[in-house]
């Protein structure tokens, strides 16, 4: 029997201090490292994700971290069923799981269950896209104001998937995240005490710091290790790997960089 079911969220946006405030809890407490970055878990994304400056990855291992290939898909779903073995896991060594990362909506299904991702449906997520396709997503966007899907618009018109995959959820279940009454069953850490840590930082100087860290990726060879991908790996943009901020767009320029030439 697991007595103690505490399970601690370390989040945070880019360089906001997550590793070195893992690396201190670590070191002073019983805690295990669970990675939340959807960047890290795929080999050969070293300088982008930040695994190439991440010194903590050696000190403590964490789980996670480099063991897909780029052109696997890996679904929050498989995310969240494999988390609670790691959970199981180490709270039967009595340790503390730390799950630490920026990717929110992994922490948010880790949270609030994940069963109606199960229920991906394509002709709905097709209509979406061709809805997306003939108009835009504001226009999408400013259909659920006026439906007053109100809880929705906390996404931003940029964030395309994560506001896609929301509607289609929306659809599909007729709830909206913060009232699954009706799946409260499928919460997978419904039986766990979740204690959550936020970082917080200045905006200036946060802005600061990931501009540094953009031009450390730069002078580390960020552009080079994406075009060994391009050249190297099987891929295109519709796997989640590609959908990272930075691999992404240096991807997409290569990509038409080398269609010019071609043509």
């Amino acid at each position: 029997m697991i007595l103690n079911k505490k399970v601690f969220f370390l989040m945070g946006v880019t360089a906001s201090g997550k590793t070195d405030f893992a690396f201190k809890l670590s070191r002073n407490y019983p805690f295990e490292i669970i990675s939340v970055d959807s960047v890290m878990m795929y080999k050969f994304f070293n300088i982008g994700s930040g695994k190439f400056y991440n010194d903590l990855l050696f000190y403590k291992p964490h789980y996670f971290i480099d063991f897909l290939f780029p052109n696997v898909v890996y679904t929050m779903s498989d995310f969240c069923i494999e988390s609670v073995n790691i959970i199981i896991n180490v709270l039967s060594r009595k340790k503390y799981p730390l799950f630490v990362g920026g990717s929110m909506m992994y922490f948010l299904f880790l949270e609030k269950g994940f069963s109606f991702l199960s229920n991906s449906n394509s002709f709905v997520k097709n209509k979406l896209l061709y809805i997306v396709h003939e108009n835009n997503l504001l226009y999408l966007y400013e259909k659920l104001i006026n439906l007053k899907c109100y809880k929705l618009l906390i996404y931003k018109v940029k964030d395309k998937y994560r506001l896609l995959k929301l509607i289609e959820i929306l659809i599909l279940t007729g709830s909206f995240l913060n009232n699954f009454k009706n799946l409260d069953n499928f919460y997978i850490l419904k039986n766990f005490d979740i204690l959550k840590i936020s970082l917080f930082f200045n905006k200036i100087f946060l802005f600061k710091k990931i501009e540094n860290r953009i031009y450390e990726m730069l002078k580390n060879g960020f552009i080079e290790e994406v075009m060994d991908l391009f050249c190297n790996v099987n891929l295109n943009k519709a796997f989640p790997s590609l959908r990272s901020i930075g691999y992404k767009q240096v991807f997409f320029l290569w990509g038409n960089r080398i269609k010019l030439i071609q043509d």
